[in-house]
Formats: structure tokens, sequence, C-alpha cells
């Protein structure tokens, strides 16, 4: 057998043939579908034909299961999405090419027999009526309708969208920065709050709900985005406004909210914009500047995108939209980058040789390829471009991988026991060592803190065609040859691949509860902002009060927000102890925003400049006293940020609350990332607190998303500068544990927990 470029080139070449004669039609005939809704019984689809109601059993002689387990190993959460809005590239990938019309098998759901629908018409109408059906703004606007309902408002049809009002107090939006500004009454001011509610909390949380749309959300449809607050509002709304002249501001009180008003935005927003509002020229913004005629020489084979086998069937962008895209995204870099400066990279010389290889225009995902490389040079873990797993080419792993003491444990995908069990080591892949694939693979994770590095680096692994095609290494598709040892004796073995990784899932296993009767094991998987993950985590706090010991486990907790901190630390807090700072950071000022040293910036992240007036006294002074020997790590050239904001946590005074002041013990590992690196950093340092483990992943940096205008690309970058207690910036760094366990190979297939017991023993000998 010839040697091939890994997997995908073999199966994207056979793909290519089958669909060759469609690729004329562009890429409408990928968006067709046979059905005119689809829900969900289980994993059983059940699909509406022609006003008719069937359990789907097959399609085109593949069994309906087979798809199912098929789409759930490629798409992980996504699955039912994929089959619902993306059959034909779905069957595309399991061989079968769908024309215009197709043979269901299907069984009625009032009980007849099972039965073929033959000639079953492929549309994009019916592709588009599933989209729209399972939209997020679909879903959200029922939330609406019903919201609206219950406060008395009187609802209009909004197509597509169900009951919505179409309304608004102001006739156009502009923008300055992330900051709106609002026409009313004829005259420009500032936008600062709507019914109470601050202009920024709402930006804030369009960007988090409505994405690439945010803006157009704000100003079309202001009662749905309001609604969604919990902020309904009524015929006439309270706004505070900028007069933008340097006088106060001022407040109107009753300002109508009119359907006349939402048309004039729109009609405004559709003569600026046209009718291709994601890209049209000149609306992106540029940093002017001369580009380099010819690749600078450290970015010549860094950023090729001539290399094959990447999927042939994706969309493609000309060189000036490639152009275009990265302008934008060197302006959003230079505006609102909070970590722009800290590894010295020159990024626009990088930003040139992508240019410069895309000058006969690019696939969407070489190019986002090679903007996941550049974003990981910054060294910053949530700058970062979205949705690299799919840009990769096909060709997985069939195992899982994870550092411990003894070397790379190379281990079955459900955990049962290692690949090999008398060889547990990973040590080389098609007889080349690991350790040369690990650092290729870094190209994605470059300059993370390094043990962060290496650890996403080894996950990454599992993408073996596309590290194999990095690192030139050729070899047999469909098999895979690894190299296994026991620490001293080394066999090879062949694995077979597949079509995308095995998911990793939350380890270790397991739930909260008590060991020997007498000590705590608080397990927090995820860093949920649930109501009710909270209400339980103080549920097992009381449950725990009397234990001689608590063990808190955070292991492999890549973050989410800080709701599980506010609610574990005040316990560790005696009554008397002063508040505590557990954050300092400070915001990236995009241009035209000001500083404001009062409010801030950080809300949502629940950090706050010295004079924000909900401070207590204690707090105050807590500030106050930690300000005068803080010393950041690094501080940036650029002028543009806000003053510091700080995040104090006080001894609990809710009903119910105690301090525990019985040994904790925290374990942590470098899976622990955003979220969980402050809840570590925040509790190490406590007089009864110990951190054991192995060194956090480090990363704190409030992204924000810059979609290109073009390719769709989502790039997310930092916006605020985080630190430690210590000064020590959470990027670059991590958190290191108190005490260092290292975890046994076995720890990775769950028959010993060498952290765990580490832990118990120290809280039993204390």
């Amino acid at each position: 057998m010839a040697l091939l470029i890994g997997l995908c080139t073999l199966m994207l070449v056979a793909l290519l043939v089958l669909v060759a004669p469609m690729l004329t039609q562009g890429d409408d005939f990928l968006r067709r579908a046979p059905f005119d809704a689809v829900r969900w019984n289980g994993d059983t689809p059940e699909v509406e034909v022609d006003g008719q109601w069937y359990e789907l059993l097959e399609l085109e002689g593949i069994p309906a299961r087979d798809l199912v387990e098929f789409s759930k190993r490629k798409y992980d959460s996504r699955w039912q999405k994929r089959i619902e809005e993306d059959l034909v590239a779905v069957m595309l990938w399991n061989g079968r090419v769908l024309g215009s019309e197709v043979d269901l098998r299907v069984r009625p759901l009032d009980g007849g027999a099972a039965t073929t629908l033959e000639n079953v018409a492929m549309t994009g109408e019916r592709r588009d009526a599933l989209k729209r059906a399972h939209s997020p703004s679909q879903q959200r606007a029922e939330i609406v309708r019903h919201a609206l309902a219950a406060a008395g408002v009187e609802t209009v049809a909004l197509q597509g969208q169900g009951a919505v009002p179409e309304l608004a107090p102001f006739t156009d939006v502009r923008w300055n920065g992330v900051l709106p500004e609002i026409e009313v009454g004829g005259a420009w001011y500032g936008c600062l709050a709507i019914d109470g509610t601050s202009a920024e909390s709402i930006v804030d949380h369009c960007k988090q709900q409505h994405g690439s749309k945010w803006q157009k959300r704000f100003g079309e449809d202001l009662v749905q985005v309001l609604t969604e607050m919990g902020v309904v509002p009524g015929e006439s709304v309270t706004l505070v406004l900028d007069p933008l002249d340097g006088t106060p501001p001022i407040t109107r009180a009753d300002v109508p909210m009119t359907s006349a008003n939402r048309r004039s935005v729109w009609e405004n927003a559709k003569r600026r914009t046209g009718a291709r509002a994601t890209a049209i020229p000149g609306v992106v913004k540029r940093v002017e500047r001369e580009h380099a005629a010819e690749t600078a020489p450290e970015w010549r084979e860094f950023f090729s995108l001539d290399v094959p086998g990447e999927r042939l069937l994706a969309p493609a962008v000309t060189a000036d939209e490639v152009a275009d895209d990265l302008d934008q995204l060197e302006w959003a870099l230079e505006d609102r980058f909070s970590y722009l400066e800290r590894t010295g990279i020159d990024y626009r010389g990088a930003l040139d040789a992508i240019r410069i290889a895309a000058r006969d225009g690019a696939f969407v995902v070489r190019l986002q390829l090679q903007l996941g490389k550049l974003m990981a040079l910054f060294g910053d873990g949530h700058t970062r471009v979205r949705g690299l797993g799919d840009a990769l080419p096909l060709g997985a792993a069939s195992f899982l991988l994870t550092e411990t003491a003894g070397g790379i444990a190379c281990v079955r995908p459900d955990r049962s026991d290692f690949l090999d069990p008398r060889h547990p080591y990973l040590v080389a892949i098609e007889g080349v060592d690991v350790e040369r694939w690990i650092e290729t693979a870094k190209c994605l994770s470059a300059n993370y803190a390094p043990a962060f590095a290496r650890h996403v680096a080894i996950d990454r692994l599992a993408d073996v065609v596309w590290v194999a095609r990095e690192l030139g290494v050729l070899f047999e598709a469909p098999k895979l040859s690894i190299t296994l040892s026991d620490g001293s004796e080394r066999v090879e073995r062949v694995t077979s691949l597949e079509a995308s990784p095995p998911r990793r899932g939350t380890w270790p296993a397991g739930g909260s509860r008590l060991i020997d009767g007498d000590i705590g094991y608080l397990r927090i998987a995820s860093m949920d902002g649930d109501p009710e993950f909270v209400a339980d985590l103080h549920e097992r706090m009381r449950a725990f009060r009397s234990t001689r010991g608590l063990i808190v486990d955070v292991r492999g907790n890549g973050g989410g927000t800080r709701d599980a901190l506010r609610a574990v630390l005040p316990y560790l807090l005696a009554p008397d102890d002063a508040p505590r700072v557990v954050n300092v950071a400070r915001y990236r000022l995009p241009r035209g925003e000001t500083d404001d040293p009062t409010s801030g910036h950080l809300e949502n992240r629940g950090l706050y400049p010295a004079n924000w007036p909900g401070w207590t006294d204690a707090q105050s002074a807590a500030i106050e006293a930690f300000a005068r020997d803080f010393e950041p790590e690094w501080t940036p050239r650029d002028t543009r940020f806000s003053g510091w904001h700080y995040m104090v946590l006080s001894p609990s005074r809710e009903p119910g609350a105690f301090h525990y002041a019985q040994p904790v013990k925290l374990l942590v590992d470098t899976g622990c990332f955003s979220a969980t690196d402050i809840f570590a950093s925040a509790f190490q340092g406590l007089p009864n607190v110990e951190l054991l483990g192995t060194i956090t992943g480090g990363g704190s940096g409030r992204s924000q998303r810059v979609t290109l205008a073009h390719s769709g690309i989502e790039v997310r970058i930092s916006s605020m500068l985080s630190y430690q207690r210590s000064g020590a910036l959470y990027d670059g760094n991590g958190v290191a544990p108190d005490v260092e366990v290292v975890p046994d190979a076995t720890d990775a297939i769950g028959t010993t927990d060498r952290a765990l017991e580490t832990a118990l023993a120290r809280i039993r000998g204390a």
C-alpha cells in the first residue's frame, strides 16, 4: 500500500470523486433536508414529512441509529443539530451522496407498520425551516413572549420569531467602540442606562447571548433583550443620557417605546450597511500602515496555507476578503486586547505572513488554523480561535493520554484499563519520539504557561492526522503504529483511527461524599452559576460542618463563573477576619471609552474600583491595606487601561453561616483554568488551607468576541489584566500548589488516586 498523508486525505479524495459533479452547484447542495420538522425521543429521531410524523428507521439504506452514533462521536454535544441541519454533510462523511430525492424507511407514530417513503424531495426550504425552528433566537423569543404576556404587555407578530414587540425609545443607534450612542428627539446622546439597567450591562448581555449580532439586537430587538435580562419594559422607559458636549448626564422619564422608532432604527441600519451587512467593503476599521511585501523568515513555515488534506468542501474566501478580515482582527487587537504586548511577538509581521500566504485566497478552515497558531503566541488561553477542532482534518487516535509520574499513560476511552495493561506508557508514534509530537502540537498553545502548554498539546495529540501533517510524518492509513513501554521493555502496537477524538469527560469521576464517616469530600467539577448548583454547595458545607477535615477537589475544572468561590470561601473566614482581596485586575479601554473610577468595567467578574460605593468600610480598609504592598509582575506600556479593580470576599453574615476551622486540602491540577485559577489562588494562604497536586493552567482574561466579517471565523481576545494576590499574572504562570503531587499511571484508570490519598493522610496526621 502506498504511503498516504493520513486518513483525512484518503477520505477526502474519495469524497471529492463522489461529489465532483455537484461542486459546480456551490454550497447549496449541502444545505438541503428531506424533513419538515424533527424532534427527538431520546436518541431516536422522529420526523415530519408532508404533515405526518414518523419514527425514522433508515435513510438511503443507512440505519438511523448508525447516523446517530456517528454524529455523537464526531460532533459531541451538537450531534442532533448536525443531523437536522447538516444531513448532507453527515451522509457524505459516511460515503453517501444525497441527490434531489431520497428514500426514507419510517414507522408511523400512530402505530402503523414500517413503510418506505420513496422519492422524498430534498429542499433548501425544509432545511431552512429546521434551522429556524431550533435557532437560539426562536427559543429565546418564546421565553420573551411568555414573560411579556405575564407582565400584561401587548405583543405584535414578528416574522419568524413568535410574538415580540418591535419597539424602541430611540430613532437611531451608532457605536463609539462598545458604547452605544442613540438619537432621541433629533439629538445624539451617549446611552448610559435604560430603566435603571446600565447600557454596559445590556451590551454585555447582547454579546454573550447574541454573538456577532449584538449591536443589531441592542438597536432592533431591545424589548427582547431587556426581557431576557428580567427587565420587562412598558409603553415608556426612563433614559439616562450623556449629552456628548461635556455637560452632566441628564435623565428623561416617560420616553415612548414605539414601533415607528424601531422602524427608523432598522431603516437607518439598512441604509448604512446595505443588503450584505456582514461583509461590506469599507466598514472594517483598519490600522493604517504599510504591509510587508515578503514574508519574514520566522513566519515562512509557520503560516503556510499550501498544505493538502483539509476538508475540500469547506467554503473559501478571496484574497481581498482575507485582507479585510486580517485588518479587522488587527484593529481589534490594538484597540481592545489586554495582553497584546506581554510576549513581545511581531504580530503585524505574522498577520502580513498570513496575508501573503493567502494572496490567491484560502479555504476558511486553513485560515482558521493559522489564526489559531497566531493567537496562541500571545500566551493567553482565553485569546483563541473558536471551533478549531472542526477545522482539523479527520483522523483521530482511539485512546486517551494523561501525563503521570512515570510517563504519558495511554488508556482506553472508557478508562477501564490501559490500552496495553502490561505497557502503560506511550513513548513513540509511527517511530517518532512522543516528545517531538508534543512539541509540534504546541503550535496551538505556544506561549501559555509551560505546564498548561504541554497539557493542551498532549490533549491535541488525539488529532493525530493533523499533528502528523504538521510534523511531516507519513503513515499507512487507516492504521496507526504506536510504541508502548513499561519503563524498560518496549512493544509495538497497531491501533485504528477514528473520525474524531474520544471524549475525555469529567475526571476524576465521582461526586461529593463523606469519606470514612468523618472527612468531607466536596467535588466541584465545573464552575457553574446555576442557583441549584450554588444551593447544593451550601448544603454540602452544612453537611460537612462537624467533620475533622475537608477535601475540596477542583481537578480538571476548566472554569465558568465565580459563584462557587463566593459560596465556599466565606466558610473558611472567621467572623473577626478582615475581608480578603482575592483578585486584582485592570480593564483595557477601547478607543473612545473613558475610565469609570466609581462603577468600573468588570462588574460581571465581581471586580470593582476602590471608589465603588458598594464596599463596606471594612472592605475599603482591606483594599487600602492591600494596595499599599501590591506590586504587579508586569505593567504594559500602553496607558489605555482602567484603574485597579478588586474582588473582595468577607466572612459570611448569612443565616446558618459558620466558620470551618478544620484542615482543608484543595486538590488542583493543570486542567484547572480560568475561574478555577481564581478559586485556587483565593484559597491559597489561608491558615487552615493547603493546595495539593500540580500547577494550575493559568488564565483570567475576560474574553470578548470578534467575528471576522467575511470568513465568519470567531476570535476571542482578552479584555483585562488579571493578577493573583502575589502580584503574579494568572496567564503565563498558573497557581503552584503548596505540596506537589504528580499522579501515578494507575490514577488515569481510577484504581488509585495519589492526590486524594495524600490529602487524606495529611488530614489524619494533623
